[in-house]
């Protein structure tokens, strides 16, 4: 799975974010992409994880750290149920399947699931209620 904090460390914690941004386009929720990120202070260093939703309905999710990209990604697609946005996806080095889900409207992440186990609880511990809130870009 995506690691955006230690690159392997958190990807056991599954500190990774949903995101979206603003975009036209064709698909289903094609009204709901573009990009958006959830960022998080660890030992001192800003990380955050950047969604890409694209119109087709396929998404990129990259880790960035104190603003720099990271080498990794996770890859996969989305899709608007009732009020979520859901994204589901393989780590592109791993082959892990990761999820994310967040309410369209308030942006605030529902589940973050690795290989099938959410991991919302453990994120949520770590870095409290507010980190569960995307920003759009």
């Amino acid at each position: 799975m995506l690691c955006f904090f230690t690159v392997k460390a958190l990807c056991s914690v599954m500190v990774l974010a949903a995101l979206l941004v603003g975009c036209g386009g064709g698909g289903e929720g094609s009204g709901h992409a573009g990009t958006y990120a959830m960022t998080v202070k660890m030992q001192g260093e800003e990380k955050q994880l950047r969604f890409e939703l694209k119109s087709d309905n396929t998404f990129t999710a990259v880790p960035y750290v104190n603003g720099e990209k990271m080498d990794e990604s996770v890859s996969g697609t989305w899709k608007v149920e009732g009020d979520d946005i859901v994204s589901t996806g393989k780590d592109d080095k791993d082959g892990e399947e990761v999820g994310f889900k967040f309410n369209k409207d308030t942006l605030k992440l529902t589940a973050m699931t690795k290989d099938g186990k959410d991991r919302l609880d453990k994120f949520k511990a770590q870095f409290g209620e507010e980190a569960l809130t995307l920003k759009k870009l």
